[in-house]
């Protein structure tokens, strides 16, 4: 569980976690669900940095 921190590998990518449940790096981004499929929205941390 995220209390012993660690990573975890998702269908997006592996997430890594801290002891107090905060991400290490949150790279996280928002989708939406079209009929067409996903569609990507924005990074859901926004910054003025983007890849």
């Amino acid at each position: 569980s995220l209390q012993s921190g660690g990573a975890f590998t998702t269908i997006v990518g592996q997430f890594g976690f801290n002891i107090s449940g905060d991400p290490l790096i949150p790279n996280i981004y928002l989708y939406t669900v079209h009929k067409e499929g996903f569609k990507y929205e924005r990074p859901a941390i926004r910054t003025g940095f983007v890849l």
